[in-house]
């Protein structure tokens, strides 16, 4: 790095460091902000020794760019997949709970709404609410492994890999049995679509969060491959 006797050491380190990071913006700032701190005290520790030039000797020693970078960039991804399996373990029962009380509230029980449903119906909305459950479930035991394993020295990159992989198949297979339940329903009896307008507010609300887990899903993945 070609810098100016005018230039400061440790913010074109910092600058570089900024550019090459990709991830959460809350987690890039920690980050970054704890190796300015880092780069400081030494600085300080140098120029207390009588360094004559403390700030350069300090990045000097904080080692190589690309290696800092290669493994801060491990971490925030490993931080996008474990804030993915968080908002899965928020965003299945919250949907659930506001889907089954405007249910009761607006139409009461499903199987009086419209005629009787045909038994590849009910197999298709049983594995879609199941889907969710199964999905929650291992979102849950994944959040777990990750802390527990990041405690244990596990590489950063590997966590998260594993959370971003997971995240992606889970979200992309609960938009799909979504989806699939939209179709059928609509195939089955269209009067079903036509609900009172807190239900259809509720349904339209699933289909952000489902939208928006699969943009967190693959945020995770993509972060924790740069």
């Amino acid at each position: 790095m070609a810098r100016t006797g005018l230039s400061d050491p440790i913010a074109d380190f910092i600058a570089l460091l900024d550019a090459r990071l990709h991830g959460p913006p809350a987690a890039k700032a920690d980050l970054l902000d704890e190796a300015r701190d880092g780069l400081h005290d030494a600085a300080e520790a140098h120029a207390a020794a009588g360094h004559p030039d403390p700030r350069r000797q300090a990045v000097a020693e904080f080692g190589d760019p690309g290696r800092i970078a290669r493994a801060y960039q491990a971490e925030l991804g490993a931080a996008e997949g474990t804030r993915t399996l968080k908002s899965v373990l928020l965003a299945v029962p919250l949907l659930h709970a506001l889907w089954q009380v405007n249910m009761l509230v607006w139409i009461g029980e499903w199987s009086d709404f419209g005629p009787t449903p045909p038994s590849w119906y009910l197999v298709v909305a049983d594995t879609q609410d199941t889907i969710g459950w199964v999905v929650m479930g291992l979102a849950a035991v994944a959040l777990l492994a990750v802390r527990s394993l990041s405690r244990r020295g596990t590489d950063t990159r590997r966590l998260g890999r594993a959370a971003g992989f997971l995240s992606a198949i889970g979200t992309t297979l609960m938009a799909l049995t979504l989806i699939t339940l939209l179709v059928s329903t609509a195939a089955f009896d269209p009067s079903r679509l036509l609900m009172p307008v807190p239900c259809l507010s509720v349904g339209l609300a699933m289909f952000v969060v489902h939208g928006r887990l699969l943009v967190l899903a693959h945020r995770s993945l993509k972060f924790s491959a740069a």
